[in-house]
Parts: structure tokens; sequence; C-alpha cells
């Protein structure tokens, strides 16, 4: 079974809420959604957050969005 890649917020979106793991660029940083419904990159080794898109939530805040 290959890698999934993700061209736009949205399908990130649903991939994260049918329990999919969304990674960006990199293994170290996965698409998570928080307590408020926020969806967000979250980079494991320092526990730093962005958001997952611009303040227009269509533009990306990563190149390569991918499941595996």
């Amino acid at each position: 079974m290959g890698n999934t890649i993700y061209k736009n917020a949205n399908d990130i979106r649903k991939a994260v809420d049918n329990g999919k793991v969304v990674y960006c660029d990199t293994d170290a940083y996965i698409v998570i959604k928080d307590s408020i419904g926020q969806y967000l990159i979250h980079f494991i080794d320092s526990d730093y957050y962005i958001g997952l898109t611009w303040m227009d939530k269509k533009t990306l805040n990563g190149t390569k969005f991918y499941s595996k």
C-alpha cells in the first residue's frame, strides 16, 4: 500500500477526521485537530504548533501532505 498525497486543506481535514495520520513535508510534522476544532501542524521534536492554513483557510503552511 503506497502513500496517499493530499493536495488541499479540505482533503487533509477529511483524512484527519477519518483517523488518518497526515504528515507535513517529513514524518516529524503531523496534522492534528485540537480540542476546539482547529487543524494544526505539530512539530513533534519541539512541541511547536502552527495552523494548517493561513487565515484564508485555503493556503497551506506546508508543501507536501501525505499519509502512509
